[in-house]
């Protein structure tokens, strides 16, 4: 498995100051993802070749412990991705969740994002039918969500009562009911 990690300025993102935050771009099979480290730093302060500040800079009270910092947290998530491939994880797990591990930082996955990820992987793995099934579901949510994506701590019985509710008053068949119908032809 092919990974890497670098300290980078993110030049897209410029700060009042005139500074430039620090991240830490993750790049695992030519996919990459991008982590805070909190910090900033002027464009002329840094060294873009050995990734970290310039030794002579002056415009903060330790470089080298601030460097030390920075080779912490990459030398951290290299050992985590080797550990990770070494594990056989690697090349299973999405690029959100090796960030999760790498920073400690739980990420709230909106129930929207993660039926359009499952759906999504359903059809990459042929499942043309499920995935249809649940992307007629996932629209029935939006609908009586209103579009609004939400955390998966939101549903609760009583919500999912009220839609259930607001779903068979429109006349429409139970999630079974309607895909045996929709697929009686090719049951008989």
């Amino acid at each position: 498995m092919a990974f890497n990690a670098k300290i980078l300025l993110d030049k897209r993102r410029k700060k009042e100051d005139g500074s430039y935050p620090v991240i830490m771009r993750l790049i695992i099979n030519r996919k990459s993802t991008s982590i805070s480290l909190n910090k900033s730093v002027p464009e002329k302060a840094w060294d873009e070749n050995n990734q970290c500040v310039k030794t002579g800079y002056k415009g903060m009270e330790n470089v080298g412990r601030f460097n030390n910092f920075l080779l912490k947290k990459k030398t951290n998530a290299l050992d985590t991705l080797l550990k990770l491939d070494a594990e056989g994880k690697l090349d299973t797990l999405p690029l959100r969740e090796v960030k999760v591990i790498i920073t400690g930082k739980k990420v709230k996955v909106t129930f929207f994002s993660y039926a359009e990820e499952l759906i999504e992987s359903m059809r990459r793995e042929g499942k043309i039918g499920n995935a249809r099934v649940y992307k007629e579901t996932l629209n029935w949510i939006k609908k009586y969500a209103g579009d609004k994506d939400f955390p998966f701590e939101h549903i609760t019985f009583s919500w999912l009562k009220k839609m259930e509710s607001k779903y068979l008053a429109k006349g429409l068949s139970t999630l079974f009911e309607c895909t045996t119908s929709h697929y009686s032809e090719y049951l008989q």
